[in-house]
């Protein structure tokens, strides 16, 4: 069953103020990484919301398009389902989990396996 999704868009404003710009701590080592959300994701029959976007090692000009899973509370998602939100306040909600996935379109016969993250940067 396919089910579609209430898609968010950033405006001109949020991006202007880089408010679509998610950080994360990766790795052991705790790596500054920076998400360039394009659009956000909010699925009425889950708790996760997805935000897609090129994702890369803050300041480098590597980028990958990826797929941010976000895991929230039941209140929050319910917000998040509100239609009341921007993009960027739903993405400023709290996360109770989250993981991230590369999309590679030069090599759409290679697996990804889902990489599991605890922590993200302010």
């Amino acid at each position: 069953m396919f089910v579609r999704p209430i898609v968010y868009t950033y405006s001109s404003e949020e991006i202007a103020l880089r408010k679509h710009c998610l950080q994360f701590l990766r790795f052991k080592n705790q790596v500054v990484w920076e998400l360039e959300a394009e659009k956000v994701l909010v699925y009425l029959f889950s708790n996760i919301i997805q935000v897609i976007g090129r994702w890369s090692p803050k300041g480098s000009a590597d980028a990958v398009t990826g797929v941010l899973n976000i895991k929230m509370s039941e209140k929050d998602m319910e917000r998040a389902k509100s239609f009341e939100l921007t993009a960027s306040e739903i993405t400023g909600l709290s996360w109770e989990d989250w993981f991230i996935y590369r999309i590679d379109k030069e090599k759409k016969d290679e697996i990804h396996s889902p990489d599991h993250f605890e922590t993200r940067s302010s």
